[in-house]
C-alpha cells in the first residue's frame, strides 16, 4: 500500500507560546474551507530556525505567518524585526495576535513590520470569525506573494 503525501491549498506558521490559544487557533483553522496546513512554532527562535530551515531543504515556506505578540523568550516585535531583516522571507505577511489594548503596542507592531494588527477574543466564536476573516483574506482575496 502506498500513502500518499496530503496536500494543501495553503501554509500558514503560527507562532504562539500559550498552548491553549495555539490548540483553539489550530483547531480553528482545521475547520476552514480550504485546506490549510499550520505549522506550530512555540517561540521567536524556533519560528526563524524553520523558516531558515525551509530555505535549506527546499521546503515551502509559509504563505503567511500568525504571530503572538507577547512571547516570553523573544517577543512578537523582535521576531518581526529579524523576519523583515532577512531577504529570503522578508515578504511573508504576518498577522499579529495581541491582548494589550494599548494603541501604542498597536503602532509598534505596525512600525515593526505587521501587516495587522488584531485583538484576541476570549471566545471561540468570536476566533473563529477574526480568523476565518484573515484566512478569506489572504487565501481568497489577496494575491498571494510565494517565496523562491
Amino acid at each position: 500500500m502506498v500513502l500518499q503525501e496530503a496536500t494543501f491549498d495553503a501554509k500558514v506558521m503560527l507562532v504562539e507560546d500559550d498552548p491553549d490559544d495555539a490548540e483553539l487557533i489550530c483547531r480553528i483553522i482545521d475547520q476552514f474551507p480550504l485546506s490549510v496546513e499550520t505549522v506550530l512554532q512555540t517561540s521567536g527562535a524556533d519560528a526563524l530556525a524553520y523558516l531558515r530551515s525551509c530555505r535549506t531543504e527546499a521546503e515551502q515556506f509559509p504563505e503567511l505567518v500568525l504571530l503572538d505578540l507577547n512571547m516570553s523568550a523573544m517577543d512578537g516585535y523582535e521576531f518581526l524585526r529579524l523576519l523583515r531583516q532577512n531577504s529570503d522571507y522578508s515578504a511573508i505577511p504576518v498577522c499579529v495576535f495581541t491582548t494589550s489594548p494599548d494603541n501604542a503596542a498597536v503602532k509598534k507592531a505596525y512600525a515593526f513590520g505587521a501587516n495587522a494588527v488584531v485583538s484576541k477574543v476570549g471566545s471561540m466564536e468570536g476566533m473563529r470569525r477574526i480568523l476565518g476573516t484573515i484566512l478569506d483574506f489572504w487565501f481568497k482575496s489577496a494575491n498571494r506573494y510565494y517565496l523562491d
